[in-house]
This record gives structure tokens, C-alpha cells and sequence, in this order.
């Protein structure tokens, strides 16, 4: 085989040394830190981990280093990057189905087709009711608050945003507004049904919470 791959004698024998070495070498530092090398106890603990954090969080980021803080405390050795990552990508998929799920799981079809028409672009003003949804408030005057009153009342239209999303945390439904925020009518169009119809109704209840003078 030494011959096959063209390797000197003595350099099998470093490469098998320099492995045994690196064995012993985290053996030394598990022992010396406390820790223990348990892959399936640490998928576990990460992956608990996660699951709470992510009921109110969302970006991937702390997903990850909320699982790194429970496994140091844990006292388990810790998994490589790219794990906790795939991890934290797939937990996170899966639990915002089940809230795009389950809000468009309580929308009758009068409600789908309203928060469908936000996205209607006007072709003279070239604007969607979507795009007001996400206008910020402006300085205070009888005209504009007279503007803002009619939004308030077009956005009362909508429909009952609070028990659509009841049991959806408030971290989750900023985040799916921000999400919503940095997203056009168009690009909102291509978004699977569940979860557009959940980015909808999360925008419009952020924005009717945001229009206070």
C-alpha cells in the first residue's frame, strides 16, 4: 500500500505517531477541562437548547450561541461549527412552518383574499396597500393625521391580526415584520402561501402598533 501511494517508511510512521499524539493530546485537555466526549449527549443538549430559544428567537446566530452557552455549562465538549449550524437551520425551518402553519390554519378565505389584495400593485400610483402597510409615520400635522386615521381604519379592515396570531411569540412576529419589511410586493408574491399569508398579518400587526404620534 506504502508503495501503491508512494510513501517513504519513516513517513507512515510520523503520520500514525502525529495521530497518536493528537489522541492522547485530547484526551489530556478533556480530562484536564472536565469534559467528556459524548456526540449523542451533546446533540441533545444543543438541540433542547435550541428548541427553547427558538420560540422567541430567529436569527441563527443566537440560535448557535445559545446551544454553545448551555453545552459550556453543560461541561460538554463542543461540536464543530458547521453542526451547530446545520442544527440550528433545520430547527429553526421546521418550528417557523409550524407558526406559518398554524396562523394560516385560522384565516377564513374572506381573510386569505384581503391580506392577498395588500399585494396588488396600483398601476398609477404603482404602490400596494403592502407598501403602505410599511410607511413609517410622519411628523405630526391635520393632514397627516387625518392620512394616519384612514390607514388605522383600512388597516382595522384587515381583519383580527391579535387572534390570527395568538401564540406566536412577539420576538417571532417582529422578526417575520422585519422579514416582511426588507421584502417587495412582488418578491412577497413568490413566498410559499402559509408563510406569506403569516408575514401579512404579522406586518399589519406591527404596523398598527407603530401608529402612535
Amino acid at each position: 500500500m506504502r508503495q501503491v501511494l508512494g510513501l517513504a517508511d519513516d513517513e507512515v510512521a510520523l503520520r500514525q505517531a502525529a495521530s497518536a499524539s493528537a489522541k492522547r493530546h485530547r484526551a489530556l485537555v478533556r480530562k484536564r477541562l472536565g469534559v467528556a466526549y459524548e456526540a449523542a449527549r451533546v446533540r441533545q443538549v444543543a438541540e433542547a437548547a435550541i428548541r427553547r430559544a427558538v420560540q422567541s428567537k430567529d436569527n441563527p446566530a443566537d440560535l448557535i450561541n445559545v446551544a454553545l452557552e448551555k453545552l459550556v455549562r453543560e461541561r460538554c465538549e463542543l461540536p464543530g461549527y458547521t453542526t451547530l449550524d446545520a442544527m440550528a437551520a433545520s430547527i429553526r425551518a421546521e418550528v417557523n412552518t409550524g407558526f406559518f402553519a398554524m396562523v394560516a390554519g385560522r384565516l377564513d378565505r374572506s381573510a386569505r383574499a384581503r391580506l392577498a389584495r395588500l399585494l396588488v400593485v396600483d398601476p398609477v400610483s404603482r404602490r400596494s396597500e403592502f407598501d403602505r402597510l410599511k410607511d413609517v409615520a410622519k411628523a405630526a400635522s391635520l393632514g397627516k393625521f387625518k392620512q394616519r386615521s384612514a390607514l388605522l381604519a383600512d388597516l382595522d379592515a384587515i381583519g383580527p391580526t391579535g387572534v390570527w396570531l395568538q401564540d406566536v411569540p412577539a420576538g417571532k412576529v417582529a422578526h417575520f415584520a422585519g422579514q416582511a419589511r426588507v421584502t417587495d410586493a412582488a418578491d412577497m408574491r413568490k413566498v410559499g402561501a402559509d408563510k406569506q399569508l403569516t408575514l401579512l398579518a404579522c406586518t399589519r400587526s406591527r404596523a398598527g402598533s407603530a401608529t402612535t404620534w
